[in-house]
């Protein structure tokens, strides 16, 4: 039932005002006050009435409650991170430089004279110099593999001799290391100890110059350098009268 304004100012009754107190207060979870004023002013015609109004002082009261209750909540965080992990694969890789290299320092069989970078017959010598192998990222062994010397018309090769039979050599038909007509024999050393490889053969064979030992290893860590040259022994006499013959040497990295 509603009930009509005071007549004598003007206002809700009391029990309007308690009602309304009562529903603000639990919606903002404080006290608000409402008050109104008379103003009373010497009149025939009776006191005159300020408007209610809201004090000011309930705004402030209210953002001071609002500013406590959002300080109560507890901010928001993350309850989990990361990062991101980059992995990185060795390979298992090996590169030779220079690509190509020509054969010099050579000399006549007894070793005693110099002929520049002519091969002579019977058996004379020369040597391929400067030849860097460096094995990738992943540790393993450097095998080496030798080849056929094929002449410039492509004609009678020469063939590797020396090796063992078990690395797949041919044997030197002039004595162990001494090779015979169109027959050639090859090794690699090291450029550090001279320590040599095995003689060449077509067959893939552990490259002990490689790791400088000279011993029964041609181990390889991670990045690892190895400086060679290789020597040759020609045939006692060829076949083809080409004046040039060409050889390819292949280093491989295994496990």
């Amino acid at each position: 039932m509603n009930r009509e304004p005071d007549s004598s100012t003007g206002l809700p009754e009391p029990s309007t005002v308690s009602r309304l107190r009562e529903v603000i207060g639990m919606l903002f979870s404080y006290r608000i006050f409402i008050s109104r004023q008379i103003v009373r002013r010497s009149s025939a015609a009776g006191p005159t009435l300020r408007p209610r109004t809201f004090s000011p002082r309930i705004a402030a009261v209210g953002t001071v409650a609002l500013l406590g209750l959002a300080n109560g909540i507890p901010a928001s965080a993350n309850t989990s991170a990361s990062t991101t992990g980059t992995i990185t694969v060795a390979v298992r890789s090996v590169t030779v430089s220079p690509s190509s290299i020509a054969f010099g320092s050579c000399v006549t069989n007894d070793g005693l004279t110099s002929t520049g970078s002519a091969l002579t017959f019977p058996n004379g010598g020369c040597q391929a110099i400067n030849i860097t192998i460096t094995n990738g990222t992943a540790p393993g062994h450097i095998d080496i593999t030798g080849a056929d010397a094929i002449p410039a018309d492509s004609g009678t090769h020469w063939t590797l001799c020396g090796a063992v039979a078990a690395a797949g050599g041919a044997t030197c038909a002039n004595g162990q290391f001494t090779p015979g007509v169109d027959q050639f024999f090859e090794e690699g050393h090291s450029s550090n100890t001279s320590a040599p490889s095995p003689p060449l053969s077509t067959t893939p064979q552990c490259d002990l110059a490689f790791a400088n030992s000279g011993g029964a290893s041609c181990s390889a860590t991670s990045g690892q350098v190895g400086s060679e040259y290789l020597s040759l022994e020609g045939p006692s006499s060829s076949t083809d009268n080409s004046t040039s013959f060409t050889t390819i040497w292949t280093w491989t990295a295994v496990p």
